[in-house]
């Protein structure tokens, strides 16, 4: 997933590498094989839920939508081991991903234990701070960080083909909808743009 010379160059410890590469093994098809628009089709609207936006994104949401979801989301928990000691937010997209992997408290509690546990702090839990007025300034900022990682990491962002419309980038340009959830070391009830740069700032 991330090659030698990324860690070498973003100085990772050797627990972090450890775990980068438990994400890359992770299995998440119990999440990726029931994330899609089926039962929603089939007359039960209320069921996995999550898929909503990801329908008005991308048209629908099959299996190839959730498998380039999967790939996405464990992109995002590299990159907030690569560099994790500032603030991180993932696409809303990816997001919504997210929200449904925490549903499943079980699986998601031994995740957070096995991926991120020991991290700032010794949290057993990756919690999930959804945005609000005041601090979704600085989730805008974070994203806009997390997106430039991703960029120097992986590439640019992927392309996502719809059917009889023009392709949609998973990582969305800057906007409004950006940053609307939040996984980081600064409480969210002090969340401000000028903290994540100055967050970022400090690692240059």
């Amino acid at each position: 997933m991330v090659n030698d010379e990324v860690l070498s160059r973003f100085n990772v410890s050797e627990e972090n590498r450890i775990r980068i590469q438990k994400v890359a093994d992770y299995n998440y098809s119990f999440l990726t094989n029931a994330f899609n628009d089926d039962l929603i089709r089939s007359g039960r609207p209320y069921s996995v839920e999550q898929v909503y936006p990801v329908i008005a994104r991308f048209g629908k949401c099959d299996f190839t939508i959730a498998r380039t979801l999967e790939e996405e989301f464990n992109k995002f928990v590299a990159i907030t081991l690569l560099n994790p000691n500032v603030p991180h937010a993932p696409p809303g997209a990816v997001d919504t991903y997210w929200h449904f992997f925490i549903l499943h408290t079980e699986e998601y509690q031994a995740y957070c234990q096995d991926i991120w546990g020991s991290f700032q702090g010794n949290p057993k839990y990756r919690h999930h701070y959804p945005a609000n007025d005041a601090t979704c300034p600085g989730m805008l900022q974070a994203y806009i960080q997390t997106r430039q990682i991703y960029e120097d990491v992986f590439g640019s962002p992927r392309m996502f083909n719809r059917d009889g419309a023009s392709p949609v980038p998973v990582w969305t340009p800057t906007s409004r909808t950006s940053g609307d959830s939040y996984s980081g070391i600064i409480d969210p009830s002090t969340y401000e743009a000028d903290d994540v740069a100055k967050a970022a700032g400090e690692l240059e």
